[in-house]
């Protein structure tokens, strides 16, 4: 099935926005001006992402439980809180630009808890991920040997989301092809590799846990046979043969690291002292434009104010507060557990051990973003509260999500 042709509306919207998450990386990765035309087509692209999402919602909704009631009331507040701040002519409109952007979708994408999903949906998920993974696999190692090292860091780092969608993949080895789990796990493997060498702490972080997760899930509860559990072991040994024998490169990630850390606690320090100062921040957050005072390391020069802290728990506090984190967690806590111990599929299991990837990402960075580690999220927990869901066998959907 042709994804263009998947009349899923949440998929398109999801779709769209992955499209447009692409064209901004090969305009990096082959270093083309941007213009004012790209912003527009931006702008459209974004637009059109959160109408076909909301459409697609609205059309096949379920009746949820009380805690995401409140927890995606909370989030239509603060995005209807946001609104006069886009109508602020200062700068030059540069709050309205950087919401329709991505901002309005990122804070849409709660409210997929909300969505009735479909096993046609997940194929075209899958699909749409193992694409990206073989565009992640072409770019990889070319972006890595460019000709300046920040440019290398900076555009390996921003390239690994065309391989987000690998996660689920892997969480699914019973549902995929054996070819088509070794090619996911190279690139997996591979990211690993590039991101310890460039000392990404939360990109290895993320994608060393979902793999490992995925082993351990498979191993345990996948229906293989024992040919293919061997056949994942036999990669994951040679994987972390390959990464152990990689000239140093673990000497080489934790020295980064430990001088890494030493600028992220001085942001988290002054994000603490800034709100301790008005202790109901802790309870509402700031909004979706919130900003705290930064010091010197400040992404405002004029007000010496700072939007953006390396820290997935304390963005989400500074945006809505422990009313959102708490929510959220609270909401977390229910998928998970009924995920994991209440579902009869893989695929529903899976999609519990995506939402602790999540938590234990947040450690290290784990904003919300537009791409598909942040969509999962919602969509997992989506599926882990659908008693339908739930119930559904291997094989019930086995066959309808190979690809």
């Amino acid at each position: 099935m042709n994804l263009l042709k998947d009349y899923n509306y949440i998929f398109k919207g999801i779709l769209i926005v992955q499209v447009m998450l692409i064209i901004d990386a090969a305009f990096s990765v082959f270093q083309m001006e941007t213009s004012q035309i790209l912003s527009l087509v931006r702008y459209f692209m974004y637009f059109f992402g959160v109408y076909w999402m909301f459409k697609g919602i609205k059309r096949s909704h379920t009746n949820p439980p009380f805690a995401h009631k409140a927890f995606i009331l909370w989030v239509g507040i603060l995005i209807v809180a946001a609104l006069p701040d886009l109508t602020n002519p200062m700068q030059n409109h540069v709050l309205f630009k950087s919401f329709i952007s991505g901002k309005l979708f990122i804070y849409s994408l709660p409210f997929l808890i909300c969505a009735n999903l479909d096993v046609s949906f997940f194929k075209s998920i899958f699909k749409l991920s193992y694409y990206m993974i073989i565009i992640y696999i072409i770019l990889a190692i070319p972006v890595y040997f460019t000709d300046t090292v920040l440019t290398s860091q900076c555009l390996s780092e921003f390239i690994t989301f065309l391989l987000e969608g690998a996660i689920i993949l892997l969480m699914t080895m019973p549902y995929q092809k054996r070819n088509k789990i070794l090619i996911v796990s190279i690139a997996v493997i591979t990211a690993i590799a590039i991101m310890m060498l460039l000392a990404r702490r939360n990109k290895v972080v993320f994608f060393g846990g979902g793999l490992g997760m995925a082993i351990i899930l498979n191993i345990l509860k996948g229906k293989m046979n024992l040919s293919s559990k061997f056949f994942i072991v036999l990669v994951t040994i040679a994987g972390s043969l390959f990464l152990f024998n990689s000239g140093g490169m673990f000497d080489t990630f934790f020295n980064k690291m430990e001088g890494g850390m030493s600028s992220r606690e001085q942001v988290i320090d002054d994000f603490y002292n800034d709100f301790n100062r008005t202790p109901n921040d802790w309870i509402y957050g700031r909004g979706l434009f919130g900003e705290f005072d930064g010091g010197v390391l400040n992404t405002n020069e004029n007000t010496g104010l700072r939007d953006a802290i390396e820290n997935g728990y304390l963005q989400l506090i500074l945006n809505g507060g422990w009313i959102w984190l708490g929510l959220l967690i609270l909401v977390s806590i229910f998928s998970v557990y009924k995920g994991l111990f209440k579902s009869q599929n893989i695929l529903v299991k899976g999609c519990a051990c995506i939402i602790l990837l999540y938590y234990l990402d947040m450690i290290g960075f784990g904003v919300p973003v537009a791409s598909l580690k942040y969509i999962m999220v919602f969509l997992s927990i989506s599926v882990c509260s659908s008693k339908r869901w739930r119930a559904y066998s291997d094989d019930d959907i086995k066959n309808k999500l190979v690809i």
